[in-house]
C-alpha cells in the first residue's frame, strides 16, 4: 500500500504501510509514521528521542460488508529542545472537517457544547442510539442520538477515547470558536452563537409537536421553568393540528357520498 493511498483512503499524512491482517471477520491495516517525519507535538522540532510506542485503532469505511480498522503506531518521544515527553500528534487530513462533525452533532442532538466535545466512545451505544454521560452539567444524562447523528458517528475514526480528540496528544477539543467563525463567514450568517444550535433544536422539537416536558427531558433541564422559554412556540403545532382536522371535516361535509340515495324526511310512498 502506497503512502498516497494511505492519505487518500484514510486521511493520514506521513505514514507508511506495514502489513495487513484478516482477524475475526475484520480487515486490519497496520501503518507507522515515517522515521524522518517524527517530531515533537509541542514545539514541532525533529530533534527527538523515541521512548516507546503505543497503538491507536481507527475505524474506517468498510470494504464490502467487511469492517476495516487501521492500526496506527504512535511513537512516544522526548524532545531535545523543549523537553516535552509525549506521543506524537497524528497528522489527519482536513482537520477542520472534524470540527464540522462536532457542529453537526450539536444541531442534531441539542446537546451542550461541552457534552459533545468531551464525548467518549465508551459512553456511546450506537445500536440503541444513545450516549450516557456520567457527569454532565446537570449530573447523569442520556443524550438521544437520532439516525443522522448515528450515521455521523459511524463514519468517524476512533483516534482516542474521545470522539473529538484534541489536536495535541491528550484530551479533547476545547476551543472551536475559530472554526465556528469560519462557518458563519462561509454561510453569510451573523450574530449566531454556538449555543443557538441548541435553541434551534429545541424550537424545532416544539414546532414538531413535542410537549415541553419532553423537550426539557431531552435537553437535560432540571427545572421546568428553564423550558418555559419555548412555551410561545407550543401554540403553533396545536393550531396547525386543529386547522388540519377542521379542514378534513369541512371537506367531508361538502363532498357528496359516492354511493346510495338520499331520501328527504317526511316523504312516504302512497299506493294508488
Amino acid at each position: 500500500m502506497s503512502t498516497s493511498l494511505i492519505y487518500h483512503a484514510f486521511g493520514l499524512h506521513g505514514y507508511e504501510y506495514v502489513h495487513q491482517q484478516f482477524i475475526g471477520g475484520r480487515i486490519l491495516f497496520r501503518v507507522r509514521p515515517k522515521g524522518k517525519l517524527v517530531r515533537c507535538s509541542q514545539c514541532r522540532s525533529f530533534r527527538v528521542i523515541r521512548r516507546g510506542v503505543s497503538e491507536r485503532r481507527l475505524r474506517t469505511l468498510p470494504i464490502g460488508f467487511k469492517p476495516v480498522w487501521l492500526l496506527v503506531e504512535v511513537p512516544r518521544v522526548q524532545c531535545l529542545v523543549c523537553g516535552c515527553l509525549r506521543g506524537i500528534r497524528l497528522s489527519i487530513a482536513r482537520p477542520r472537517r472534524r470540527y464540522t462533525h462536532a457542529f453537526e452533532l450539536l444541531m442534531l442532538t441539542g446537546a451542550r457544547r461541552g457534552e459533545i466535545l468531551s464525548l467518549k466512545w465508551g459512553n456511546i451505544d450506537l445500536e440503541q442510539g444513545i450516549a450516557r454521560l456520567p457527569d454532565s452539567k446537570t449530573g447523569f444524562k442520556v443524550i438521544q442520538l437520532p439516525s443522522p447523528a448515528v450515521a455521523i458517528l459511524e463514519g468517524l475514526p476512533q483516534l482516542s477515547d474521545y470522539v473529538f480528540p484534541s489536536p495535541s496528544a491528550v484530551g479533547h477539543m476545547v476551543n472551536i470558536k475559530d472554526a465556528w467563525g469560519d462557518v458563519l463567514k462561509q454561510s453569510g450568517l451573523t450574530n449566531w452563537r454556538i449555543h443557538d444550535l441548541r435553541h434551534a433544536f429545541a424550537s424545532m422539537m416544539v414546532n414538531s409537536g413535542a410537549s415541553l416536558p419532553i423537550v426539557g427531558k431531552i435537553l437535560g433541564h432540571t427545572q421546568a421553568s428553564t423550558t418555559q422559554r419555548y412555551a410561545h412556540l407550543e401554540e403553533n403545532p396545536a393550531r396547525k393540528a386543529a386547522e388540519e382536522a377542521a379542514a378534513k371535516i369541512a371537506k367531508a361535509m361538502q363532498t357528496p357520498p359516492k354511493r346510495g340515495k338520499v331520501v328527504a324526511f317526511g316523504q312516504e310512498k302512497v299506493s294508488a
